[in-house]
């Protein structure tokens, strides 16, 4: 699919799935694995997320499903309610759970209390896992899968009913007595994304399932095989750079300069500057992390190592590339916030001394 089809699908009301796979998930977000599993064949018929606008998003994108709204450990009756009534007997084929994970992720300052039970027992992110529990237990889906952050597998809590020191994962195995629970970490570098981003993954299938057996046999595990790794061989193709992504979606060059030309493809824009505005984007220098406040050379005279904090270059030029504001008395000065020295009009008279600082 193109990256400007995809706009196009999402933005459209799309057919009804035929088949009968049909898929319930919960803490939903915008509904973007949704948007994969419905891809893959299964319908879409219950979603559950908090976040208000999030849910606003799911309402627009999948007609034929129905938001719950709320916390997931006060709506999950409502989340089974609606799946009976939408579905009748129809058996559920998929759960999915993707709960938040900033309590477990690497850029909370926390993260090292991680095998704390009682620091992971105080932030209700690291229990959210656990209250899909009594969904799967009435709905009794074929196929359970969750992910989250890696640190998922090593978080530890206690057991608010025995006082248990236990895992986040064993926990949720404990409550899964019908189930088969496959637990591994995948790289999405592995399967031709142009991203390293690693995700534990849990897959829970019911031990009445036909194929459970036949994987176990065969030693598989209910997840794709990798196609690309970071030496390829004969089976396994190299890992894709954002280069290479970007080059074989064939996009055209953008750079600020770029007119608009529409929204047909909302997903390769640019902002479009004139002027100096333009100016002081082009003026950074490429790869340098650096910001428009430390352009250094003045485009008018070429003259280089101008210091921080001024509006003017020694030969009076105005640095137009650097982000500015004309005052009442038609002198420039820097707009402030990011320089010590923004603030101050550099008058024509100070010129002398900023050539000496230059010179120095």
């Amino acid at each position: 699919m193109a990256n400007s089809d995809v706009g196009k699908f999402i933005k459209s009301p799309r057919q009804k799935a035929k088949n009968t796979l049909l898929s319930v998930s919960l803490f939903s977000g915008a509904g973007i694995s949704d948007l994969g599993y419905e891809l893959a064949g299964f319908s879409i018929v219950i979603q559950s997320e908090k976040d208000e606008d999030r849910a606003n998003i799911c309402d627009n994108n999948f007609s034929n499903s129905i938001c719950i709204r709320g916390d997931i450990e006060i709506t999950w009756k409502d989340v089974i309610e609606n799946y009976k009534k939408k579905a009748g007997k129809a058996r559920l084929s998929l759960l999915s759970i993707t709960p938040p994970c900033q309590g477990m992720s690497s850029s909370n300052p926390g993260r090292g209390k991680i095998h704390n039970p009682d620091h992971g027992n105080r932030d209700s992110r690291n229990l959210l896992l656990l209250s899909a529990l009594p969904i799967i237990e009435e709905l009794k889906p074929r196929i359970v899968v969750a992910e989250n952050v890696p640190a998922l597998l090593n978080r530890v809590i206690r057991d608010e009913k025995t006082n248990q020191v236990k895992t986040v994962v064993q926990a949720f195995a404990d409550g899964l007595a019908n189930y088969e629970l496959f637990v591994g970490v995948i790289q999405m570098a592995d399967y031709g994304i142009p991203q390293f981003r690693k995700r534990a993954i849990l897959v829970a299938i019911r031990r009445d399932e036909a194929c459970l057996e036949k994987m176990k046999e065969s030693n598989l595990l209910p997840w794709p095989r990798p196609s690309h790794a970071s030496k390829p061989s004969k089976e396994r193709k190299g890992w894709i750079s954002i280069k290479t992504w970007l080059n074989k979606m064939r996009y055209p060059a953008l750079d600020a300069k770029t007119k608009p030309k529409g929204s047909k493809d909302p997903l390769h824009s640019v902002p479009s500057y004139d002027g100096d505005r333009y100016l002081m984007v082009s003026s950074i220098p490429p790869h340098s992390g650096k910001n428009a406040y430390q352009n250094s050379i003045c485009p008018d005279c070429n003259k280089k190592n101008i210091p921080l904090g001024v509006a003017y270059c020694p030969h009076g030029n105005l640095l137009r590339n650097r982000p500015y504001v004309i005052n009442e008395n038609k002198l420039a000065r820097l707009i402030k916030g990011l320089i010590q020295a923004i603030g101050e009009c550099i008058p024509i008279a100070q010129h002398q001394q900023l050539q000496q600082i230059v010179a120095t």
